[in-house]
C-alpha cells in the first residue's frame, strides 16, 4: 500500500509497507544519479522494486515486467523530472501527467482533495496518511 503525490515541483510518498497484516516501513521513493529523475512507485512491494530496477537498466518496452498474477498483482512506477512527470502502468508505456497534480495509489483520493484545496505534495501525503488506512508511517520526498 502506498500513496503517490506530484505537485508539478515534489515526488512524495508515504513510508508504509504491509507484511501480511503487520506494517513496516520501507522506502518506496529515489533519486537517480545520474540524470536527477525521482523514481517512485505504489502497489505491491516486490512489483516496484522490479519495476524500478526495469526503469534504471533502459525501459525495454519489450521486457516490462509481468506480474505471476495481474489479476491480484498491482503496481504503478512514476518518473518524475525536469521534463515533468509520467507513470509506467501495465505495459511499459509512458503516460504522460498533463495535469499540475496528481496523486496515485491508496489514498490518491485524499491526497489529490488536499492538493485541489493548495496543500503541496509533502501534505498530501500526510493528509492521505491521517484518513486513509492504507499509508501512512511517515513520508518521503524529492523536490525537482
Amino acid at each position: 500500500m502506498t500513496v503517490l503525490a506530484w505537485d508539478s515541483k515534489i515526488l512524495a510518498a508515504d513510508k508504509m509497507a504491509l507484511c501480511g497484516d503487520t506494517q513496516k516501513k520501507a522506502t518506496k521513493i529515489f533519486k537517480l544519479i545520474p540524470g536527477g529523475q525521482v523514481v517512485g512507485f505504489t502497489g505491491d512491494l516486490d512489483i516496484g522494486m522490479v519495476l524500478l530496477e526495469w526503469y534504471q537498466s533502459g525501459a525495454d518496452r519489450q521486457n516490462f515486467p509481468k506480474a505471476r498474477d495481474e489479476k491480484d498483482a498491482w503496481g504503478v512506477l512514476v518518473v518524475a523530472g525536469r521534463d515533468g512527470c509520467f507513470f509506467y502502468e501495465r505495459y511499459g508505456v509512458a503516460i504522460p501527467v498533463e495535469d499540475n497534480f496528481m496523486a496515485w495509489g491508496c489514498g490518491r483520493e485524499a491526497a489529490l482533495g488536499a492538493m485541489e484545496m493548495g496543500a503541496n505534495a509533502i501534505k498530501a501525503v500526510e493528509v492521505a496518511s491521517k484518513w486513509v488506512n492504507g499509508c501512512g508511517l511517515g513520508c518521503d520526498w524529492f523536490a525537482i
